[in-house]
């Protein structure tokens, strides 16, 4: 990695996602706080990615938009952070509402929660909530405890969705992460 951070430095930044620097001497192994030190490095290095602003949009679409992992919701998050600080077109905000379609409910809850934090502190982080519509979107936010309402659309177009699953039971619990 270069002295100045920079372009050229993403793949590394990257590539350190699922290797990070070794922890503490007292963190090993198949110890929880290993998941906690890996966390942590992940959301430093995200931390350095945003800071690169919009030259670091691609890598976060490629993991915003890949294979679900870990850092799918985070890579989200600074890309909200982008769209708030005027970097990014809104049209990054409606592709991830686009998106999230396409993507896991963890990865939905993992972007409510520090959205909803960020939101409490910055008022500004309400058109992001305004924005995403995506059904799966609000349903994690009620979840969590931000609970807007949904308009007459979304609760036609959430009725519609249910009635037409079909399968048995154990299926439609599964699909809609149902244990009751």
């Amino acid at each position: 990695m270069s002295g100045n951070l920079g372009v050229d430095d993403m793949a590394y930044l990257r590539s350190k996602f699922h290797d990070p620097p070794p922890g503490p001497s007292d963190v090993v192994e198949g110890d929880p706080l290993l998941g906690v030190w890996m966390a942590a490095c992940q959301y430093a290095i995200f931390e350095l990615i945003y800071q690169l602003d919009v030259k670091a949009i691609s890598l976060l679409e490629s993991i915003a938009y890949g294979i679900y992992d870990w850092t799918q919701s985070t890579s989200l998050e600074v890309i909200c952070r982008l769209y708030i600080d005027g970097k990014i077109p809104e049209s990054a905000i409606t592709k991830m509402d686009e998106g999230l379609g396409n993507m896991r409910y963890e990865t939905h809850l993992y972007l409510g929660k520090p959205l909803a934090i960020r939101r409490k502190k910055d008022s500004r982080f309400n058109n992001i909530f305004i924005r995403l519509k995506n059904i799966d979107f609000r349903l994690a936010l009620a979840e969590i405890g931000y609970n807007q309402p949904l308009t007459r659309e979304e609760l036609i177009g959430l009725g519609k969705r249910i009635a037409a699953d079909d399968g048995t039971e154990e299926e439609i619990k599964k699909k809609w992460n149902c244990s009751t």
